[in-house]
């Protein structure tokens, strides 16, 4: 600043000589030549002139400096403003994406937890449904045989079973009473009884029928296995007996029409044992002609290659099962009589077990 300050004192100085010059200039030719005194004085002249330019430049310098400097500055804030406004907007977005992408995983755990609980209830549903329609099919078959659950003793006999039925007018429950054929297997009418017990059926003397889940399956004769228990014809406590299942005795022995299915009785079966299953029941077996109609089974196919005893000639035999062409022909017929019909070994035989039997009428109504 003092340089500036004297810069501008020495161009005043300057303006008065030129000033002062210039009228003795107009003094003609009267001039006298310059001394040394003011050669030196000129370049001193010049040299401050210079130094004065020089300091002149420099503050215009430094005032554009400072000038563009402060609009540098306006600019970088307001520049660094929108920026930083640019950046809080992205956080903003960002956070924003965060909390829906987290919204969407919540809706997403929601919707599964949904979708699970209506499989579950599906499931349920479909359950409740099938016991529903299990329990319905039992009821019928307990309906139409008029099947009855009874606990008497685990010192109960065989013939007390049948004697207890009696009492209340009624009979032993035979096996094709209590056990129904379904999906290439037999099913009991009621709930099996956790463990190994079997009940007495009428199908002959001292024969008992399974009715527990200790083989995995009911309905199987106690004969076909292991033989006439010696526990059935005694009063002594046996784990294996207990319960009695007696039934209504229309469908047996009082009804015109033959039996609604056929019996089971083992792959021991024979001739003679097939006849005496029926004779034990107050029956007969029945003729070819009772057991079919227009070459199809009255009571149906049975699945595999099944043969029933029939009354027709002795030894004789039906087919029932499903081969082709071979249902409701006579084995004498088609092979001979067969020798396994008159076995008397106790060899299984896969196609026998099956029994049908008729009410006893006129024989000479044949046809």
């Amino acid at each position: 600043m003092q340089s500036v300050k004297y810069c501008n004192e020495y161009a005043n100085i300057e303006d008065r000589k030129t000033y002062r010059d210039r009228a003795t200039a107009n003094d003609g030719d009267n001039r006298p030549e310059k001394s040394a005194e003011q050669s030196r004085w000129s370049h001193g002249k010049r040299a401050v002139a210079m130094y004065c330019l020089l300091v002149g430049a420099t503050t215009a310098g430094f005032a554009a400096v400072f000038i563009i400097s402060f609009e540098f500055q306006g600019t970088w804030r307001r520049e660094s403003g929108k920026v930083a406004l640019t950046l809080q907007q992205l956080n903003d977005s960002k956070s924003n994406y965060e909390n829906l992408l987290q919204l969407e995983e919540k809706y997403q755990r929601q919707l599964m937890d949904l979708e699970e609980k209506f499989r579950q209830l599906n499931e349920k549903n479909d359950n409740v449904t099938l016991q529903l329609r299990n329990l319905s099919e039992q009821m019928k078959k307990k309906t139409h045989v008029g099947a009855k659950q009874y606990y008497h003793t685990s010192t109960l006999s065989w013939q007390i079973s049948k004697l207890f039925c009696e009492r209340d007018g009624q009979s032993l429950c035979a096996w094709n009473q209590l056990c129904f054929p379904r999906n290439g297997s037999y099913e009991f009418i009621d709930d099996v009884i956790p463990g190994d017990h079997y009940v007495a059926v009428s199908d002959s003397y001292n024969e008992w029928v399974g009715i527990g889940d200790f083989q995995g399956y009911p309905c199987f004769l106690h004969s076909q296995r292991w033989g006439r228990p010696h526990w059935g014809v005694n009063t002594e406590v046996s784990p294996y007996k207990g319960y009695v299942y007696c039934c209504n005795r229309i469908s047996a022995l009082e009804s015109d029409a033959p039996d609604v299915r056929y019996q089971y009785i083992g792959k021991t079966a024979t001739y003679a044992s097939s006849a005496a299953h029926c004779a034990n029941q107050g029956r007969r077996l029945c003729y070819s002609w009772e057991a079919c109609k227009s070459n199809v089974p009255v009571l149906g196919l049975v699945k595999g290659d099944k043969w029933i005893a029939v009354r027709d000639e002795h030894n004789e035999w039906l087919q029932i099962g499903e081969p082709e062409g071979r249902v409701c022909k006579l084995h004498g017929a088609l092979h001979g009589r067969p020798w396994w019909g008159l076995r008397d070994d106790g060899s299984l035989i896969e196609p026998v077990g099956y029994v049908y039997c008729c009410k006893n009428t006129d024989e000479s109504q044949r046809r």
